[in-house]
């Protein structure tokens, strides 16, 4: 399930010309959500849920979601 999810929501062949954060899908909205203030619960949850797909691996996910 976790490869399924990695596939899903980080792609290998992400449109990397305009930044991650600005696109509608769910990779942009929860990248955004990972900055909110409001939503502390949710924001939390998201972060370990991208972790967690990245396998506990937080050089994958640095790699994946920011270059």
């Amino acid at each position: 399930a976790r490869k399924r999810m990695r596939e899903w929501i980080l792609p290998d062949d992400l449109d990397r010309t305009n930044p991650l954060e600005g696109r509608t899908d769910l990779l942009g909205r929860s990248l955004r959500l990972l900055a909110c203030i409001h939503h502390t619960r949710l924001k939390d949850a998201t972060g370990e849920m991208l972790y967690a797909i990245c396998e506990s691996d937080r050089k994958c996910l640095v790699l994946l979601c920011v270059i």
